[in-house]
Formats: C-alpha cells, sequence, structure tokens
C-alpha cells in the first residue's frame, strides 16, 4: 500500500473561523478583563475587575475547558492584544463583535512569549522550559542586551562541557572519576522540583557510583570551577539556582513593560513542569508584586489537583502561607450564543440540531463553512446556504453529531481509517499500514482499491503536523475515540492491543529483551517504544497491564527513567481527570490513582532510607495511610512480577517493609520481614547474574550500593561481605567496594583481612579520606596505634574539617598515655562537633585524661 505525502503541506493553524463575527462569550470576555486589569496601572484600574496591585494580586491565570471550546485562540488572541497595546478594538481581538457598552478595555501593551505543549519543542523539563520562554522574549521583542538568566545558563551549559572534555590540572586525559562526577552533575539538572534535599543517600550515591564528597573534590580541582564557589553551587543546585535567577530576570524586565509567558495546552504539560511550576516557581518572593503574569490554558481545573491546592492553602491551610489569590481561574463555557448565530447564517429553526452537530464547540463550525451537503448561498461562498426543507424534521444534509459532521464527505472505508488513525497518539505510513494488515484481509484489498493512497487522509482538517508526526487534533480524536468505543467496544479494543504489540515489537527490535535491563533503559528508542506500548496496553484492557506498568515503573525508578511511565500517565491525564476517564476500565481508573504519586514523585517514595511522609503532606496533601497504599499497589503481590523487576520490588520492599504491612491486622507476617524480603531479592539477583554480566558496572552497582549496603545497614555483615565480593567479580578494580568489604570485615572483628582490603581500596583511590580513616579505625581495633594515627592524619590532610579521625586520635594518644596530644585532639574533635563532649564523658578510651583539667573543661562546654 503506498503511503503518498501531499506536497503541500497542511496548515498547521486551525481552519480560519467563519465569516460571520461571533457574539463574545461572557467568559472569555471576563478573563481578559481580569487579566488586563492586573497588570494595568494603579490609576486606571476599575477595583470591581482587579485588586491594586500588590502582593495579593494574582501572577497566574488559568483558562479551563474541554477541547475545541476556543482556548487556544482567546490565547492567542490576548498575545495578539499584548503586542499591539490598544484599546480600539474588542479585547476579544479580530472576528469577535465589539462587546458593545458596559464592558472594559484596558489596552496593556508587553512582551511576551507563547508555548504550546504538545507542538513547542525543548519543553520537557523546567530548565528547558525556562530558556525557551527566555529566548522566545529576547528574539520576539528585540531585546539588545542579554538577560542575566540566559548567561548564567550559557555559562552552566559550557562548564558540563568543559568537565566532560577537559582533564584536571596535571592529569593528561579526563579521569574516570571526573567522568562520573560529570554524569552526576548532569542527572542533578533532571531532579524532581520536590526532591531537592541535598542529602547524598547510598542510593543516590549508586546512581553514578560516586560519592558527593568525590564530586566536590572535582569542582575544588578543576580549573574551570575551582575557587568559584557561585559556580559550585549552581552545578549542584541547578534547578533551584536558574529558577531564582529566572524569576529575577523575569521581574527585572517587568519593572519597563508587562512580561507574559503563555503556556498553552497545559494537560500535556510534563509532570516535572507541573510541580516546578506549583512547588518551586510561582512562589518566587520576587515575583509578587511584579508585573509578571502567566497565562495557562488546560481542559481541568488546576485547583482539583493536589499539589495546586497546597500552594493556594485550599486543602490544608494551616500548612501553607502563600494567598488563595495567586490564581485566578475561568472556565471557557461551551459556544452560547447558538440562536443569534444560526439566525445570522440562515439556519435559525434549527439552532438545536446544529448545536447538537457541534457539540456547541466554536471548533465546529469550521467544518460548517464547506459542508458538501449544504453548499453555500450564491454571493456568500463562505456562508451555509438554508437546507431546501426548513422546519422539522431534521433535514437530512444536517450531520447529528460532531462526530458525523467531521466525516460527512468520506466513505465508510475512509472512515474506518479514519478510525483506525484516531487511536494512534500520532502516526506514519508504516503504523497505518502495519494496522490495515492487521484487520480482515479482505478489507485490506478494499481500501488498497478504494483509497488510492493515503494522500486524502493527511489533507483532512482535523489531521496535522505536529514536530513531524501526523496525528489527529485532540477534539476530533477524543470524538472519533469515543464514538468507535460506544459502536464497537471489541473493536476498540482490538486495535488498542495492536497497537501495543506493534511499539512492543518496535522496542524489543531496537534492544533485545535478553539483553541487560540496563541496556534497555538505557536506550532512547526502547524508552519511546515502552512508553508508547504502555499507553495502548493500559486502554487495551489486556489482562496483564497493571502488573506490566508496576514492572516498568519499579525498573524504570531503579534506574532513574522514570519518563517511561510519566510519559503514558500525562497523556491520559491530559485527555481526562482520571476518574473520569471513559476510555479506561473502572479498575484501571481507580489502579492509576492509587499509583499516580509513585509515577510522579517515585524518587521521594523510594529512594530515601524513610519516606518523608511529612515533605509529602505538606506538598501533596497525601496522608501516611495514603502514601503507604501506594507503596504496597506498586511492590505487591511480588508473585506477579518476574525477572528483574521482582528483585527491584523485593529490593525496595526490604527497605519500606512498615509501609508494606501499614493497615494489616494479627501478627506481622516473617516473609515480609525486611531480611527475608532482602534475602529473596539476593536470590533473585544471583540468577539474573548471566543477563547482567553484559553491563558489569551495572551489575557491581547492584551488589554494591544495593545489597551489600542495604545487608549492612541490617547488620548481616557476612551477607554484605559476600555481596561486595560479587561485586567485585565484576569490576575487580571498584575501589568502594573494596572500602565498604573492609568496613564489614572490621564489623566482624576480622581486622587483619580489612586492613587488606582498605589498602586494596586504597591503592586504587588513593585520594578517599573516608578508605583512610576506616583503615585508620581497624588498625587502632588491632592495637597498632600509631599506624592508625598515621592513617588519620591522612584523612585529616585530604579533608581537615573531618571531626572524626581528630577524636579517633584523641583516643589513640590517651590509650598510649599521651595525654598532652590526646587532650590536643580531642579539643579539635569538639570545636567541629560539640556533640563530642558528651561522647567522651563516657569513652572508655579517654579514662587515662578524664581527670585532666583541661578534660574538664572541655566536655563541660
Amino acid at each position: 500500500m503506498a503511503f503518498t505525502k501531499s506536497n503541500t503541506e497542511p496548515n498547521p493553524e486551525p481552519n480560519p473561523k467563519h465569516p460571520h463575527k461571533l457574539s463574545p462569550r461572557a467568559s472569555a470576555e471576563q478573563f481578559l478583563n481580569r487579566f488586563e486589569a492586573s497588570l494595568a496601572p494603579e490609576d486606571a484600574r476599575d477595583r470591581s475587575a482587579g485588586r491594586a496591585m500588590g502582593k495579593d494580586t494574582a501572577i497566574a491565570f488559568h483558562l479551563y475547558g474541554p477541547a475545541g471550546v476556543g482556548k487556544s485562540t482567546l490565547l492567542r488572541t490576548l498575545a495578539q492584544r499584548l503586542e499591539k497595546g490598544n484599546a480600539g478594538e474588542s479585547s476579544l481581538g479580530k472576528g469577535y463583535a465589539n462587546p458593545g457598552p458596559g464592558t472594559r478595555n484596558v489596552g496593556v501593551k508587553g512582551s511576551f512569549a507563547f508555548v504550546s505543549f504538545g507542538e513547542t519543542e525543548r519543553v520537557e523539563t523546567p530548565i528547558e522550559l525556562m530558556v525557551t520562554l527566555f529566548q522566545t522574549l529576547v528574539e520576539q521583542n528585540n531585546w539588545i542586551f542579554k538577560p542575566k538568566f540566559l548567561v548564567m545558563h550559557e555559562r552552566y551549559e559550557k562548564t558540563l562541557q568543559e568537565l566532560a572534555e577537559r582533564p584536571i590540572e596535571g592529569k593528561t586525559t579526563v579521569s574516570e572519576l571526573q567522568l562520573k562526577a560529570h554524569q552526576t552533575l548532569v542527572s542533578y539538572s533532571l531532579k524532581p522540583a520536590l526532591d531537592m534535599a541535598p542529602e547524598q543517600s547510598t542510593a543516590a550515591a549508586a546512581a553514578q557510583a560516586i560519592t558527593q564528597e568525590q564530586v566536590l573534590r572535582v569542582l575544588q580541582e578543576h580549573p574551570s570551577t575551582q575557587n568559584d564557589q557561585p559556580l559550585q553551587t549552581l552545578l549542584l543546585q541547578p534547578l533551584r539556582v536558574l529558577t531564582a535567577a529566572f524569576a529575577e530576570a523575569l521581574q527585572k524586565r517587568a519593572r519597563r513593560q508587562p512580561v507574559v509567558l503563555i503556556l498553552d495546552t497545559y494537560e500535556k504539560a510534563s509532570l516535572a513542569v507541573d510541580t516546578w511550576l506549583w512547588h518551586l516557581l510561582l512562589p518566587q518572593e520576587v515575583l509578587q508584586g511584579s508585573r509578571v503574569r502567566w497565562v495557562l490554558s488546560s481542559r481541568q481545573r488546576l485547583r482539583d489537583r493536589p499539589g495546586w491546592q497546597q500552594l493556594l492553602g485550599e486543602a490544608s491551610p494551616q500548612l501553607s502561607s502563600q494567598p488563595s489569590s495567586l490564581l485566578q481561574e475561568q472556565e471557557l463555557e461551551p459556544f452560547d450564543q447558538a440562536p443569534a448565530y444560526f439566525q445570522n447564517i440562515g439556519l435559525p429553526s434549527h439552532a438545536e440540531e446544529l448545536l447538537a452537530a457541534t457539540a456547541g464547540l466554536p471548533y465546529g463550525l469550521r467544518y460548517m463553512t464547506h459542508s458538501p451537503a449544504m453548499p453555500p448561498a450564491e454571493g456568500d461562498r463562505g456562508a451555509i446556504a438554508p437546507p431546501a426543507a426548513v422546519g422539522s424534521p431534521l433535514p437530512a444534509g444536517i450531520p447529528a453529531n460532531l462526530t458525523d459532521l467531521m466525516q460527512q464527505h468520506l466513505s465508510l472505508t475512509q472512515r474506518y481509517i479514519v478510525g483506525l488513525a484516531a487511536c494512534c497518539r500520532s502516526f506514519n505510513q508504516d503504523l497505518i499500514e502495519y494496522l490495515l494488515l492487521a484487520q480482515d484481509s479482505n478489507f485490506a484489498a478494499a481500501v488498497e482499491a478504494e483509497s488510492n493512497g493515503f494522500d486524502w487522509l493527511i489533507q483532512q482538517d482535523f489531521v496535522e503536523q505536529i514536530q513531524g508526526c501526523w496525528r489527529l487534533d485532540d477534539v476530533a480524536r477524543n470524538a472519533l475515540r469515543q464514538s468507535l468505543l460506544e459502536t464497537d467496544e471489541a473493536l476498540f479494543l482490538k486495535i488498542q492491543g495492536q497497537l501495543a504489540d506493534y511499539f512492543l515489537e518496535g522496542s524489543n527490535e531496537a534492544v533485545r529483551p535478553d539483553q541487560s535491563p540496563a541496556h534497555q533503559y538505557r536506550d532512547p528508542i526502547w524508552q519511546r517504544g515502552r512508553a508508547e506500548y504502555l499507553y495502548h496496553l493500559l486502554l487495551s484492557r489486556h489482562p496483564d497491564a497493571q502488573n506490566q506498568l508496576r514492572k516498568h515503573l519499579l525498573e524504570g525508578r531503579y534506574f532513574r527513567q522514570d519518563g517511561i511511565v510519566q510519559e503514558p500517565l500525562t497523556a491520559l491525564m491530559a485527555e481526562f481527570p482520571l476518574a473520569q476517564h471513559g476510555l479506561l476500565e473502572g479498575s484501571m481508573r481507580s489502579f492509576l490513582q492509587q499509583l499516580e504519586p509513585a509515577i510522579a514523585h517515585g524518587s521521594l517514595i523510594f529512594d530515601r532510607s524513610q519516606i518523608p511522609y511529612g515533605l509529602l503532606e505538606e506538598a501533596l496533601g497525601l496522608s501516611k495511610p495514603d502514601v503507604d497504599r501506594t507503596v504496597q499497589t506498586c511492590l505487591k503481590p511480588v508473585e506477579s512480577l518476574d525477572g528483574f523487576a521482582q528483585f527491584v520490588a523485593l529490593f525496595y520492599g526490604s527497605k519500606h517493609c512498615a509501609a508494606l504491612q501499614s493497615g494489616a491486622t494479627g501478627e506481622p507476617d516473617p516473609a515480609n520481614e525486611p531480611l527475608a524480603l532482602l534475602q529473596r531479592a539476593q536470590a533473585i539477583a544471583e540468577r539474573l547474574t548471566p543477563v547482567l554480566a553484559s553491563e558489569p558496572e551495572s551489575a557491581a552497582d547492584l551488589f554494591l550500593w544495593k545489597l551489600g549496603d542495604r545487608f549492612s545497614s541490617l547488620g548481616e555483615y557476612e551477607a554484605a561481605i559476600a555481596a561486595y565480593n560479587k561485586a567485585l567479580e565484576f569490576q575487580p578494580n571498584n575501589a568502594a567496594a573494596w572500602d565498604n568489604r573492609g568496613s564489614s570485615l572490621g564489623c566482624l572483628g576480622q581486622f587483619e583481612a580489612s586492613i587488606r582490603s582498605f589498602d586494596k581500596a586504597l591503592e586504587l583511590n588513593p585520594e578517599s579520606h573516608d578508605a583512610w580513616h576506616s583503615r585508620g579505625l581497624a588498625l587502632a581495633q588491632s592495637g597498632r596505634y600509631e599506624e592508625a594515627i598515621a592513617s588519620f592524619d591522612q584523612a585529616l590532610e585530604l579533608k581537615p574539617d573531618k571531626h572524626e579521625p581528630w577524636y579517633d586520635k584523641a583516643c589513640c594518644y590517651a590509650l598510649q598515655g599521651m595525654s598532652a596530644l590526646a587532650l590536643e585532639n580531642l579539643e579539635q574533635a569538639i570545636a567541629l562537633n560539640p556533640d563530642y563532649r558528651k561522647m567522651a564523658k563516657t569513652d572508655e578510651d579517654l579514662a587515662a585524661i578524664r581527670d585532666e583539667e583541661k578534660f574538664g573543661q572541655w566536655v563541660s562546654g
């Protein structure tokens, strides 16, 4: 089957509206009045429409309503108004009647940037969005001077590049440690806005197999960053620092004239962008009272989202200090001037029927201006001529609903093909041909004979090309899919299953199923295929759909690739609220609602040593039982998972077994105790060794940072040593594995073996102050105090403010009867950490100096 692309690209903008002017809807007029009033000079304000400038003025305006109701058109009108700044025409712009007496028109001129999610490229992350918005502001408004924010971002990107390519002074090549530090710093730019804590957990270290202190050492030694604390802070906390600079640059520019950031189709924004906006950007103090405004449009109210509720203080007022006036929302209602409009075009007696055909949406009018069944009247080629028969019953030429209206000129075969395309998020030649071949062979032959290629498909008014892909516009796609589900549910589910199979096959072609999970989740083509596979699988009502989502959620979190489940969830939520998503089965709706916190904020729930219940309640309104139920939904039953996903579920379960058992009655199940779960995870990891072996670094990471450190934290040192030994089978020169192995051996009292392990770690990484310190402890436990002190000195040479070696040196000197040196080192330790005052009072290692006068002075404070 030939898929012939048209030589004429379809117009990406909406079709021209009907030439008869539309009366303004009250909701649209009210929205623009409120917005413009918030920007007008105070002496020009009508206080009935907007408050005086101050910290109680809204800085975000949200327009919501169903797809096709005219939100995008209204926002583009707003942008034109800002560009022109004249008050002579209707505030609703061209194509609308003058609002007439009693309406206001402030006419404020301002700088603006327009982003449409799903269309505008490079807006998937908060940093990408900030850069795109500011670059647009500079280009569209011909700003002479580059804003400080863009200068800071360029320096940030340049420094990251130098850290990847330019070696530290004194070295001829970029070391492996420096490359890992660079990878870690890049990952910080993708860190969720809610997960900004600077803590360095073992899980966080494991992401790149490098500690925070090693990253800091690279920054302190690299010529691009040494002695530059602001630049180091930018690299370590890029989202926080760049957001503050972004807000400050906007505020400074807004002193000259208003700055408006317009975010259209906000329902398609990534979860990361949404969290950043309400959690980090809008609360910026510098924006309060400024003439910076955010204008958003989406299908649902923002106030219905937990994060926005917390921002506005509407969910738990006692937890929020933000004023509820920070955001103003306005619903844009469906077309409410039907009788007057249809009388104006000559169809006064069919207003109700025509309203049904357009679903009350201005979008539907585009299909009525050139309907083959209702040819234009002579002398008015753009208007709809009255049908031959006027009155009841409904004339045959008027379609009964929006679906029929859009397809009134198509044959049954073409309508079938349109239905296939509507089931796709986007389509190309290969995908449409795949779906056709998957149907009845006789039908495929009929399509070939009738359609003469698919040029007609991409020329339809409801087909658009976005970022190089063909797709049906949102209104058409929703209407056609809903119609297909209602008329032939089995066919709808069958097509969704076929689409899931198509994308599953594509991802398996990118990375074979028998390859390492680390390889799979690193491959962008595999990731995109699996995200599309999950989206269609959830709609197909396949019996394994929930388990597949759990599998990819857990594995994606493990490999820091949450987008693989966030993308399908965001796509579904952009279509309808989960609770009312008519294309999803009821049980699936409930399942997705329960899983949503883990999909959106998995790093907070799974990666930390303890779940931050307080933060989750303060930021998202999630109670502890809510969070625990989410954890249980993700991890139980573990038996329904297999392979690597089962390992991850057991590993996370060992960390959060309290959440797993929350709400349970009776005696705790021993099988759900931390050690039992971890041992089961270890057994699975051993079975997966042949698959993991193709990715030695990832395999070593699993046994070192996951199993080894988790066993160690539970006091199971022999099991920890076995895991570290396994890590060393994959990476014999892994210094961290030798270091951690030495610590576990020391905990078992095997000090000589422990010292040998530390010696190997220091041979591989002589700049590890932790290894020097741990080696000193093992030497001290062996009674080799002079060697221990020398080892502590090495640790202090690398990190002088590390308080533990000072205290341990004091103990070694005291045990040798060297009171003066013991007191000198104890004084230094207490200066760095006053908690040693209490410890020193009972520490038997310091018994020899406890009667010294200075000892009493220091420990008493």
